[in-house]
């Protein structure tokens, strides 16, 4: 690999990562210390995963994509988006009219764990452009 495509591989395993470290921050929430019980002040150091999670997650991950709800592909479309944009962001062009996505729209961010589409060539567009990929 060259200078660049090892660049770009760091970018991609960075995202990697948060995505996997944002998840075990959320299925750590939804869990529980377990205690010993002969002593239930005192803590094991393990977490355990509620059995309502436990059924919910066995049955997303043994569903194919498409037979998922509109809500469970939502949440996977947010988190390809965030890839989508990292590819585009290695060649964006400088105006809407030569962006590669020209049947699409543009991408910004809402908040860290939060993308959502805006209207091409609209102010945020332009300004989250700017921002991100003029590096």
């Amino acid at each position: 690999m060259n200078e660049r495509q090892l660049e770009f591989r760091e970018k991609l395993a960075d995202l990697c990562h948060r995505q996997w470290s944002g998840w075990m921050e959320y299925l750590f929430s939804k869990c529980h210390e377990e205690v010993v019980p002969e002593y239930p002040s005192k803590k094991t150091g393990a977490l355990v995963i509620p059995g309502w999670a436990v059924e919910r997650w066995k049955r997303q991950m043994e569903t194919d994509y498409s037979d998922l709800s509109k809500e469970e592909m939502d949440s996977d479309r947010t988190k390809a988006d965030k890839f989508i944009a990292l590819l585009l962001q290695r060649d964006l062009p400088d105006s809407c009219d030569k962006c590669p996505m020209s049947d699409y729209k543009c991408f910004t961010t809402g908040s860290k764990d939060h993308w959502a589409y805006v209207e091409r060539g609209s102010p945020r567009c332009l300004e989250y452009r700017e921002l991100h990929f003029s590096q």
